[in-house]
């Protein structure tokens, strides 16, 4: 048997297989610069209704950072929804207006089921198959939680501002935080531990709450108070979980309505007793870094505002006793200000 001729063809895939390699490439330059990103990306599939109004997505690609950032393993080909069963509505429309109009989009707000502040750009990608939209997002809470406290120490010293009697302006400061925080409890004290005792000086509770004993807390029945309230801040999301308390103490706490503590301790002068601010809550509560910050900027503004209004108070009280001795003097008394121009007249000038 002889092969007598023999008939083929041949293409030249030099060019497709370089555009091929080349394509590869890109996709895993691509690929690096999507993992490698801090910034959470997805590629969504829009699920639509009658109207066109965005319902729901499927995510389709993720990168790292999503699950990172979200605390999600596993997100790609799941549903929005089955992810966050609560997403608040402005999402979803934004996600509508970028599919209708086509335009990008950025937007913050807050996720509930995530408890994060999230911001998110939206751009409506033009493919075949079913609506895409890829969007950017960044976990900004930290930011936001900034600036929401910077803003709430702005009011808080205004709010202060207004109060010229210590009594009302601790009344004030300790209202203000007892709404801000969701508190049962607030109070300033201070700890005199010479006599073995804690005294409440002012404290403010929520509805329905019995008040801390006006007598005051003995040390004695809190063994650790002094190794405990001496560090400046002390925190604690539930005493009964509390590895450093003692059973005495925790039953002592626990009936006076404190399950979980804050207090920021502070001391102005070395013989001077030390003063602190404790908000608490009758339930267990996971105290955060926000709600530590603000306690201890608080308690720093209260402490320099209560001073500043005791000592206005004193020169006030001062000014009346000169003037009512003033008045006592059968003599004619004024007093000029700074410009030589008289401004005050005791009781016999007008006589």
């Amino acid at each position: 048997n002889q092969v007598i001729k023999m008939y083929g063809a041949a293409t030249d895939i030099h060019d497709s297989k370089d555009a091929a390699d080349a394509l590869r490439e890109r996709e895993e330059k691509f690929r690096s610069i999507f993992e490698g990103i801090d910034e959470g990306y997805t590629l969504q599939e829009l699920i639509l209704d009658d109207e066109g109004n965005v319902t729901d997505v499927i995510y389709r690609e993720v990168n790292q950072a999503f699950a990172k950032q979200l605390g999600i393993a596993n997100g790609a080909g799941k549903r929005l929804k089955e992810l966050f069963p609560n997403v608040e509505q402005y999402w979803l429309d934004s996600l509508t207006s970028v599919y209708k109009t086509g335009e990008p989009l950025r937007v913050e707000g807050y996720q509930a089921d995530l408890g994060r502040w999230m911001t998110a750009h939206y751009v409506r990608i033009e493919a075949s198959g079913g609506p895409l939209i890829s969007a950017v997002f960044q976990d900004i809470t930290e930011r936001k939680q900034h600036e929401q406290l910077h803003e709430f120490l702005l009011n808080f010293s205004d709010a202060l501002r207004v109060e010229e009697n210590p009594e009302a302006m601790a009344s004030r400061a300790l209202g203000i935080l007892l709404k801000e925080l969701h508190l049962d409890h607030c109070c300033i004290a201070l700890i005199r531990q010479a006599d073995n005792y804690i005294e409440v000086i002012h404290q403010v509770t929520a509805k329905e709450t019995p008040e801390l004993p006006k007598d005051g807390i003995y040390l004695s029945n809190i063994l650790e108070a002094p190794d405990l309230v001496f560090n400046r801040t002390l925190v604690i999301n539930d005493i009964l979980e509390w590895e450093s308390l003692s059973e005495t103490s925790r039953k002592y706490l626990s009936s006076l309505g404190l399950q979980s503590i804050l207090c920021v301790t502070l001391r102005k002068g070395d013989n001077a007793p030390h003063w602190l601010i404790a908000v608490a809550s009758g339930t267990p509560r996971r105290w955060t870094g926000s709600d530590i910050s603000m306690i201890e900027q608080v308690s720093e503004r209260t402490w320099s505002a209560l001073e500043a209004a005791k000592a206005g108070e004193a020169l006030r009280e001062r000014e009346i006793r000169m003037r009512t001795l003033a008045d006592a003097i059968p003599h004619i008394i004024w007093g000029n200000n700074a410009n030589g121009a008289a401004n005050y007249f005791n009781k016999r000038w007008y006589e």
